[in-house]
């Protein structure tokens, strides 16, 4: 299968292959009958009719039964064993031929295992590049993307695909380490180099000696660190503070940053000759907003990865739930829809489906009005307790800004009181303080 240009990954038992399927949804399964804990066809039976149309049984035991049995059940194809590897490499290809997920669509095991999971075109180009970076472990890599959009899971999976696995991955985000800080925390010290230097301290350029370095926020980096750090990679030797000696350590520094540094180069603020050391390799990551395709994709791995966190049974998130999340623009980019899911799923106490009631960037009941009403209509007694929940939007108004009102409403209508408020906006009381306590009204 490797050489034919698959990845294939085994398991041995029905529960295994459980496990696997739910979690990586792989676009094939190669499933035999007569498993040490089962059969087969259980596990087909409990797989999704997109996932059964991707499933090829193979067996020693082809009664015509079993075979119809498969079939009636989704399968896409049947082999009796033994049977010719040429004969499987065509079953196959013509499997992926028929398949209605793209190529560039397909989730790949290895980086979802690293929490890297994509439907977008303009992504997935951007993770074939990662990978041929990985094979170049010496080149240092600029990473490019808004806060939230994952630089730092990318800046490991580089690592993780790398020769360099073995050894460690150091982060260290410059933004929140003080100026006076930063160079003794890279490059370590000496006894005496400074007021309570009592012992030799390692520096994380030391640390991360045969791996990988991330600077996250190198845009923050001081300049006369900037400086240094160029020395460090053109050279690989550094000094700890308070020492003459120099030191060597082989690290591949991976950059990452929020910030257009090419206009800091422009204003004085970024050291031209680091900006092109460090932009060597270069991964630019596009903003959530531009690939809606993936919404779907990280929302059903985080709530995965979240419901199974908090001891929940295998969890669905309901359409209209989905419909809401595409709708949001996530100007916090993946780190909010991560944080989103992980709230919803607490929020979502024994539910096995996900509904826009737990979602916390989702407004109970109310009704928007687009532009301004006029003061006739606010004068204008209102037929229901909900209608009294009509709200102004004009071009200033976010989405926090509208749920903030609803909520401030709603609670003045009922008199404060949290039961009768969570009742007008169709939501659960825990969900309401939840809201209430987001927006500081509690």
């Amino acid at each position: 299968l490797s050489q034919w240009g698959y990845q294939p990954f085994v398991a041995t038992t029905v529960e295994q292959a459980r496990k696997f399927v739910s979690k990586h949804r792989p676009w094939a399964v190669l499933l035999d009958i007569r498993l040490p804990d089962g059969s087969g066809l259980e596990l087909l039976k409990e797989m999704s009719p997109d996932q059964q149309r991707r499933v090829v049984v193979l067996s020693a035991f082809g009664e015509v039964p079993t075979v119809v049995e498969a079939m009636r059940l989704g399968a896409a194809d049947f082999l009796a064993k033994p049977f010719e590897p040429e004969h499987l490499h065509q079953v196959l290809d013509n499997l992926r031929a028929a398949t209605t997920l793209p190529a560039s669509s397909e989730p790949d095991p290895q980086l979802a295992q690293m929490g890297i999971v994509s439907a977008s075109p303009s992504m997935h180009a951007v993770l074939e590049k990662l990978r041929h970076f990985a094979h170049a472990p010496k080149s240092t890599v600029l990473i490019l993307g808004e806060t939230g959009s994952g630089k730092s899971v990318l800046a490991r999976a580089l690592h993780n695909l790398s020769a360099r696995r073995e050894r460690p991955f150091v982060e260290v985000n410059c933004a929140a380490m003080p100026d006076g800080l930063i160079e003794s925390e890279l490059m370590g010290y000496e006894p005496g180099a400074f007021t309570d230097a009592r012992r030799v301290k390692k520096g994380l350029f030391q640390e991360a000696d045969g791996g990988t370095l991330l600077l996250d926020e190198i845009g923050d980096m001081p300049l006369e660190m900037q400086a240094k750090l160029l020395h460090f990679i053109e050279t690989g030797t550094f000094r700890r503070l308070g020492s003459t000696k120099e030191l060597h350590a082989d690290v591949r520094v991976v950059a990452a940053t929020h910030r257009d540094l090419t206009k800091m180069v422009e204003q004085g603020r970024f050291r031209e000759d680091l900006f092109y050391r460090i932009k060597v390799l270069t991964l630019e990551i596009p903003p959530l907003r531009e690939r809606p395709e993936d919404v779907a994709v990280l929302a059903n791995h985080f709530l995965r990865r979240f419901a199974r966190e908090m001891g929940h049974e295998e969890m669905t998130l309901d359409p209209e739930a989905l419909a809401v999340l595409k709708k949001h623009t996530w100007p916090g980019n993946v780190r909010e829809l991560k944080h989103t899911i992980e709230a919803a799923v607490a929020l979502a106490d024994e539910s096995k489906v996900l509904r826009p009631e737990h979602l916390p960037i989702v407004v109970g009941s109310f009704r928007v009005t687009p532009g301004t009403a006029s003061e006739d209509e606010e004068s204008t007694p209102q037929e229901t307790p909900t209608d009294e929940l009509r709200i102004r939007l004009d071009g200033s108004t976010g989405l926090d800004d509208v749920e903030r009102e609803v909520l401030q409403k709603a609670m003045a209508l009922c008199g404060g009181n949290q039961v009768k408020a969570a009742q007008l906006l169709k939501v659960s009381r825990h969900l309401l303080r939840y809201r209430l306590m987001k927006h500081g009204l509690l």
